[in-house]
């Protein structure tokens, strides 16, 4: 099974074509880069992408879209070894030859992520994202809003959920590094019911808890009814271990800590696996989480926006992805700095490694983020001001970051204007060709020459010139 995009078009009147290149077809993870100035629409392709699958699915399965916003699409691309080319004009459906309805496939998961606080994704709950292939991975707790704290409760929670899956911890590991964190983070957890340390807790208090909390769910908590008599068991004994240990005059609210390593093996969440429980039954409430920074430990609370950012992409990417994905994220270098920029991609190749078939599509307005990946594996996209697209051709990868800017971002950086001024000053001298000016050439050409760049780039043979020039006279 495979997925690729090939094509995608948004109007008919205007050249906003996005030509993927087929060549790139045997790369598990294929990265595309939207890049250019503001108010070009490169996250409104990324909302528009997401709208043709829904809007797809939505006609599959007759469902009426509350989001109609597309009044055309053209799109092309490759599932399971077959090609897709489906055309809306308005409300009629264009189907490719052979093709029906019934028999057109979807990638299996389409992940929008984004740490913006005012994002243009269409927002879902988790509980709408549950068994549904769209999954919106932003900040926003509603369809308008951030909730306080609502970051730090999504990190933790995943950090939780998903600790006895080995591939999840690898990675975790690898994210952690990347931070410069120990892999060990120390969960406290807060009790609900004060009788858990003040009176002696039954197994007819559980039940009764554990039957409010069914009863006052809105979507019920299939994980109740599933909990054994041992585990029950195992709880009031937990819990009762806890209460012997605790002091007469500990009136914390924290009833319990748990410290996990995720370089240990799964055999060692033995108490990992009765805390769980005990939340699922509305004993326990998480409270906090702090990550071990050597000898140290940090809330996290305390982390920076830019550590927060990287965390909080890289783990809902991992407790969502799925073979044969699309995952779209919307300018992943907030707050992030440039050397987290330049690693940020072989970041999402690392953590994604052992996926088969995944697009990553990036809108950004970071060079750093160009310059960090190689021609095969990757697809640049410039939208202009009049919504053209232009798909750039040129291998970016380890271009020095004046270069990118100027000749992928068409900005000149004020390092480019001092060195413009220089090589002015320089053609100035040498036009004269008076040969007391030398050592004034000399110095300029120092400045110049210090400066590392492509072979291709017309400033490149420009110094080597003025080089020339210099060694003849």
């Amino acid at each position: 099974m495979s997925f690729r995009l090939h094509k995608i078009s948004f109007d008919e009147k205007n050249n906003t074509d996005f030509n993927f290149s087929t060549d790139k077809m045997d790369k598990n993870i294929i990265f595309s880069i939207l890049i250019g100035a503001n108010g070009t629409g490169k996250s409104m392709s990324l909302v528009k992408l997401i709208d043709i699958f829904r809007d797809i699915m939505s006609e599959q399965n007759k469902h009426s879209s509350k989001r109609k916003r597309l009044n055309y699409y053209h799109i092309i691309y490759e599932l399971d070894g077959k090609v897709f080319n489906i055309k809306k004009n308005k409300e009629t459906y264009t189907l490719g030859e052979g093709t029906s309805w019934k028999n057109i496939l979807v990638p299996q998961s389409i992940l929008a992520l984004t740490f913006l606080a005012e994002d243009k994704f269409t927002y879902q709950s988790h509980e709408d994202n549950e068994n549904s292939v769209y999954k919106y991975l932003g900040i926003r707790s509603a369809a308008n809003a951030i909730f306080s704290g609502s970051v730090n409760k999504k990190i933790r929670s995943i950090l939780f959920d998903c600790v006895v899956e080995k591939s999840f911890r690898d990675k975790v590991v690898q994210t952690f590094e990347l931070l410069g964190y120990e892999p060990i983070v120390k969960m406290k957890f807060d009790y609900i019911l004060k009788s858990m340390v003040t009176k002696k807790i039954t197994m007819r208090t559980i039940n009764m808890r554990m039957n409010t909390i069914h009863k006052k769910s809105k979507y019920a908590n299939k994980n109740i009814s599933l909990l054994t008599e041992q585990e029950k068991s195992d709880m009031l004994k937990y819990i009762q271990e806890v209460k012997n240990e605790r002091s007469k005059t500990n009136t914390s609210k924290v009833f319990t800590e748990l410290v996990i390593d995720f370089r240990e093996t799964e055999a060692s969440y033995k108490k990992y696996k009765i805390v769980k429980n005990m939340i699922f039954a509305g004993l326990l409430d998480p409270s906090t989480i702090e990550i071990s920074q050597k000898d140290s430990e940090v809330d996290s609370e305390s982390l920076s926006s830019g550590e927060k950012n990287l965390l909080y992409i890289t783990l809902h990417i991992l407790a969502n992805v799925q073979n044969n994905s699309i995952i779209v994220i919307d300018e992943p270098e907030i707050s992030l700095h440039p050397n987290w920029q330049i690693k940020y991609n072989f970041h999402l190749k690392q953590i994604l490694s052992g996926y088969k078939n995944i697009h990553v599509i990036i809108a950004t307005h970071s060079h750093f983020m160009v310059s960090g990946l190689h021609k095969d594996e990757t697809n640049i996209f410039t939208i202009h001001k009049d919504k053209s697209v232009e798909n750039i051709k040129d291998d970016t990868f380890s271009w020095s970051a004046e270069n990118i800017l100027y000749r992928i971002f068409n900005t000149r950086t004020v390092n480019n204007y001092y060195l413009e001024k220089d090589l002015q000053t320089v053609f100035s001298l040498i036009s004269k060709n008076d040969p007391t000016d030398k050592k004034k050439i000399m110095k300029s050409y120092e400045n110049i020459k210090d400066v590392v760049f492509h072979e291709d780039d017309p400033l490149y043979k420009l110094s080597e010139k003025i080089k020339k020039y210099l060694q003849e006279n």
